[in-house]
């Protein structure tokens, strides 16, 4: 093992990148790597809603998420107009934790982009409430590592009255994060929904052979809360031999929102993969 981690020092020393994309150290012979989780989920609550339908849109609705849609990929802060005062999001984000997770992704990458599906529509007499997919990604050229490039999916529901987004939930979200020239390809098996206790598998398999590739990896289980959007975490790195991550998990004894994150680290990038796990 000494060995390994001596090599993977050496080869991994170069990949460092600003706060508060990453942060690495040396603890007792192993990495530990600390990142924020959350910032791609953050992501979604301010870029979430694009023209696209797989059902039919209201005009005056459709002229919403449009302008929404042309302030998010011009990274203008008025996009935060057309949240209510009062805006409540997934986790309980406010729009104040927002505005600040929003300028915070907008610094640091380069290019948004992002493809939404509006997949139901129900109207009241005080407005409507809409489920989307929205598919994000965002990349950076120039950091330490090399290019950085980030992949959100999010399936949320958005409550609007009088032209504003009053509530948000999200429904389900998975987003991968990669450094470097080559960074590892990971595919994350982990159930969406666990009962309160309930034991889990979380794989994150990597796709291609070993060999005699050098890997690092780590899992995380971070409750997820607003605070928690911006704030890195910390994932201890040991040498991966059998192809991947393979755990079990138990979910807590009590209701709420979970982020499970896996992160691989070889010669040439890192990948780091989290989505949400409800307990419920």
């Amino acid at each position: 093992m000494d060995s390994l981690v001596t090599r993977l020092t050496s080869q991994i020393a170069r990949l460092r990148t600003q706060p508060p994309l990453c942060r690495w150290s040396w603890r007792n012979r192993v990495w530990t790597i600390g990142c924020s989780v959350g910032m791609g989920m953050a992501i979604a609550l301010g870029s979430g809603m694009g023209p696209a339908a797989a059902v039919t849109v209201a005009p005056e609705l459709q002229s919403l998420l449009g302008e929404i849609d042309r302030a998010a990929s011009t990274k203008d802060p008025s996009l935060l107009q057309r949240f209510a005062p009062d805006f409540r999001g997934a986790d309980g984000l406010s729009r104040e934790q927002l505005e600040r997770s929003l300028g915070q992704f907008w610094q640091n990458f380069d290019r948004v982009s992002y493809n939404t599906t509006v997949e139901k529509v129900d109207r009241d007499r005080s407005g409507w409430t809409i489920e989307t997919l929205t598919e994000i990604t965002a990349t950076q050229d120039s950091t330490s590592l090399g290019p950085a490039k980030l992949i959100s999916q999010v399936r949320s529901r958005q409550i609007i009255r009088n032209g504003l987004i009053v509530r948000q939930e999200l429904l389900s979200e998975r987003t991968t994060t990669q450094w470097g020239s080559k960074p590892p390809a990971v595919r994350v098996r982990l159930p969406e929904r666990v009962r309160p206790g309930e034991t889990y598998s979380f794989d994150a398999i990597v796709q291609d052979p070993l060999g005699d590739t050098l890997l690092a990896g780590g899992a995380i289980d971070a409750p997820v809360r607003p605070e928690s959007y911006t704030l890195p975490q910390d994932a201890v790195l040991e040498p991966i031999s059998a192809g991947g991550l393979f755990k079990l998990g138990r979910a807590p004894s009590s209701p709420g929102s979970r982020w499970i994150s896996a992160v691989l680290v070889g010669p040439e990038g890192m990948t780091w993969v989290t989505q949400r796990l409800d307990v419920r």
